[in-house]
């Protein structure tokens, strides 16, 4: 999963801080609520290790796992990050809901009374 960026400057035009979001949803809606101008879509970056989208809250993953922190497990269907809040489990796969997800939870469990 890739993360988007919004990047705040000083007068000068410096990069001051980099703002991460999970998507471009995210990021206008942060920005709209932080009254700083939205650039354009600005996504599609790879993350070396997970972070929070600065909206939502929501995990994104990072192509490598770090030790000291506490590692989110991902959605087998999609990759995207799960949390506590939003995720179902049948106890061997887990996956997204649709709150903050892509609603990988409703799909397998219509998959399944589909089969029965």
């Amino acid at each position: 999963m890739s993360a988007h960026y919004h990047y705040v400057e000083d007068d000068q035009g410096d990069l001051v801080e980099l703002v991460t979001f999970c998507g471009d949803w995210c990021h206008r809606c942060w920005c709209d609520e932080n009254d700083a101008i939205y650039g354009g879509w600005n996504g599609c970056h790879e993350l070396e290790f997970q972070d929070s989208c600065a909206q939502c809250g929501r995990v994104i993953p990072g192509v490598e796992l770090d030790v000291d922190q506490d590692q989110h497990v991902r959605c087998d269907r999609c990759g995207i990050g799960v949390d506590a809040v939003d995720g179902w489990t049948d106890g061997t796969l887990v996956f997204c809901g649709g709150l903050y997800g892509n609603g990988c939870d409703a799909r397998h469990l219509a998959s399944l009374v589909v089969a029965l």
